[in-house]
């Protein structure tokens, strides 16, 4: 009840332009706690998200960053969603839909920005900036790629193309522009 009822949405918002509930903390993330794992399903852990991408591309990013976990010393995730700017006619602005009756803005794009600390104390990050549409993994090589995110095995040939062609087009430096967030100053000296 901490959130002003004129900023509130209701489950319906997401329901009128068919649009899944889009988690930043997935709910397989939280199975360490009761309390973790309901707070899981609050309408605050949702952004609207397309539903293919949801069940697809974006369920594989999840499953990879949690195997990565798994590997590392320690790791820290940052997912959010931002309204991307776009060139039309040498002028750039922002336009975006919205849902349900309390216009409820559908980001553009949705973004994981992750630091790995390793063993030997070293600090890496990936940065992934993904099209808030239906990416559809179809076809071989992509059926391939879905099989590779979905059971964490490493990639014998380039399935992860597709993932890849999200992770290298973008930086930290372009994600905190867009959000308005500074993960760096969490990891300065």
């Amino acid at each position: 009840d901490s959130i002003p009822e004129i900023y509130r949405v209701n489950a319906q918002d997401y329901k009128k332009r068919n649009m899944a509930y889009g988690h930043l903390v997935p709910d397989a993330n939280t199975k360490y706690s009761e309390k973790a794992r309901q707070d899981a399903y609050l309408l605050t852990n949702f952004v609207p998200q397309d539903p293919v991408l949801n069940g697809g591309l974006w369920i594989g990013l999840e499953n990879k960053v949690r195997e990565m976990a798994g590997r590392h010393l320690c790791m820290h995730v940052y997912t959010g969603s931002v309204f991307k700017p776009k060139e039309e006619h040498k002028v750039r602005s922002i336009k975006y839909f919205v849902t349900g009756v309390n216009d409820v803005g559908i980001p553009t794009h949705l973004f994981k920005v992750i630091y790995i600390f390793d063993y030997n104390k070293t600090l890496r990050h990936k940065v992934y900036l993904i099209p808030n549409k239906a990416i559809k993994i179809s076809g071989e090589r992509n059926h391939l790629l879905e099989k590779h995110f979905l059971t964490g095995k490493k990639p014998k040939d380039k399935k992860d193309l597709l993932l890849k062609k999200y992770k290298v087009k973008t930086s930290i430096l372009q994600i905190q522009k867009l959000s308005g967030m500074n993960f760096e100053q969490y990891y300065q000296d």
